[in-house]
């Protein structure tokens, strides 16, 4: 019985090990880049009221030919000291202006509104679309937003917003939450994600983005995230901002190979 026993917790203590302390390569970053640490970020971003100072995140930075490891459900980067890192943001790469695409659940979105799942690995930059084993461009279309599968937006060319009051410019790459009486959104400034709020907007703001201009009561309609659709709250509520993505197969094997 005592060997019973015995045998019963070496089993465990191996299973434990396994499941919780080792970690699994699932790709390469052939660029340096920077991730976004946590999900602190995306829940600063639906919070209602939060410093500037408070919620200035800095983002990880990954070195060109580091490996991505998967352990304990999540994602992680560094050889030695491993730091987890948020599956759902794509690497930001090329001093930011690239995003490398890491979510199956992602979804772009064209200068025309129109929709298109989203893959891993491929690159947009500049409204460019590019497949990571040739790296040549992937379509014609010209893409404004990569939305995530929390409700937020990239931004793939610069937008400027005019209020009756002033001038804003949030540059490419952008992490935006689009809400019908603001806008809420982070910006690198070198290795830091940079939080800001637009309040003095409404429906007839002006949006310019490429050679074409929207109200803010069209461009939240073209998202589909206007009141007469679906209640965004409620898709809010539902998130869970710890979900991380399956790098594996069905055999296990990694998928991921990150430009």
């Amino acid at each position: 019985m005592r060997n019973i026993i015995i045998a019963i917790v070496v089993v465990l203590a191996a299973l434990f090990y396994f499941i919780f302390l080792t970690f699994t390569p699932v790709g390469i970053v052939e660029n340096d880049s920077y991730a976004i640490p946590n999900s602190q970020l995306a829940e600063n971003l639906f919070k209602d009221d939060i410093s500037k100072k408070d919620a200035n995140i800095n983002a990880v930075k990954v070195e060109a030919f580091e490996y991505l490891y998967s352990g304990r459900g999540k994602l992680f980067v560094g050889e030695e000291k491993k730091v987890s890192i948020d599956p759902v943001f794509p690497l930001f790469t090329n001093n930011n202006l690239a995003l490398v695409n890491l979510s199956k659940n992602s979804t772009l979105i064209d200068s025309n509104f129109k929709k298109y799942d989203g893959y891993p690995n491929f690159t947009l930059t500049a409204g460019e679309l590019y497949n990571k084993d040739d790296k040549i461009r992937a379509d014609n279309n010209q893409y404004l937003f990569l939305k995530l599968p929390n409700l937020l937006f990239l931004n793939s060319i610069d937008i400027t917003i005019n209020t009756d009051f002033k001038e804003y410019k949030i540059s490419m790459n952008s992490i935006i939450n689009f809400n019908e009486d603001s806008i809420r959104y982070y910006a690198f400034d070198g290795d830091v994600l940079d939080y800001y709020k637009i309040e003095d907007i409404d429906n007839k703001t002006k949006i310019m983005m490429g050679e074409k201009s929207y109200t803010y009561e069209t461009l939240l309609k073209n998202l589909g995230l206007t009141s007469d659709g679906e209640d965004k709250q409620t898709i809010i509520d539902n998130i869970d901002f710890d979900d991380e993505e399956d790098t594996d197969d069905d055999n296990g094997k990694p998928t991921t190979n990150i430009p």
